[in-house]
């Protein structure tokens, strides 16, 4: 029987779940994510929080210092996977989402794409824990669907990277389609990849040194 708070406890405890029940964990998530849209508004109070990066023990600390889900809403910006316990976090992050889909909205991150998750280890976790690439294969594409950026009290604009010179308008942000790999190029590559810069530069955008894939904006583009 598929039970999401006893696997909560699980995890919490860092005890790995059973094949099918993870599957079922991610459809069920994803189930979720298809039916947000690509800007959610969410109402304060509201906790915004940045990359975990697989950190799993600061994760658990920021679900027990910060508020309960009954007294405030919370955005993650994305980057779950990247560090050590990966997969761990992504499980976490999950079950919560499932059990409090109207509390805790998923943002993508750079590293939600299938580039990113081999080279920094996720896909070698899914392995190591599964003797295969399944658990892998469908996280990634559950991670296709997750929202590219929020609106927090109907003032704060938050996503993982930064704006696009595609993108001059939230109604452009609203459009792009994002149920696909991260691109290197183009609106939804920018939203997930641009840097902010206060070094004095005549363009608003230009390519950022950091990746090929991404941009440096001026705070004069907003």
């Amino acid at each position: 029987m598929f039970n999401p708070s006893e696997l909560l406890e699980l995890t919490q405890k860092q005890q790995a779940l059973f094949e099918d029940q993870l599957k079922e964990l991610i459809s069920r998530v994803q189930q979720i994510l298809v039916t947000e849209p690509n800007v959610i508004s969410v109402p304060i109070p509201v906790q915004i929080c940045g990359s975990l990066r697989g950190k799993f023990k600061d994760v658990l600390n920021l679900f027990k210092l910060g508020d309960s889900f009954e007294q405030s809403n919370y955005i993650f910006l994305g980057d779950y996977i990247g560090g050590l316990q990966s997969l761990e976090v992504i499980t976490l992050i999950y079950l919560y989402k499932l059990l409090y889909p109207t509390k805790i909205y998923l943002l993508r991150g750079n590293h939600e794409s299938r580039s990113m998750s081999q080279s920094y280890g996720f896909y070698d976790q899914c392995l190591k824990y599964y003797q295969n690439h399944s658990i892998w294969t469908t996280f990634i594409e559950s991670f296709d669907y997750m929202p590219i950026a929020a609106i927090a009290g109907e003032q704060i604009y938050c996503v993982h990277g930064g704006l696009s010179p595609q993108c001059p308008l939230l109604d452009d942000v609203r459009i792009i389609g994002r149920a696909i790999e991260v691109p290197i190029r183009g609106a939804l590559a920018d939203c997930l990849w641009s840097d902010p810069t206060t070094k004095n530069m005549v363009e608003y955008f230009k390519p950022s040194d950091r990746s090929l894939v991404s941009l440096k904006f001026t705070f004069c583009s907003i």
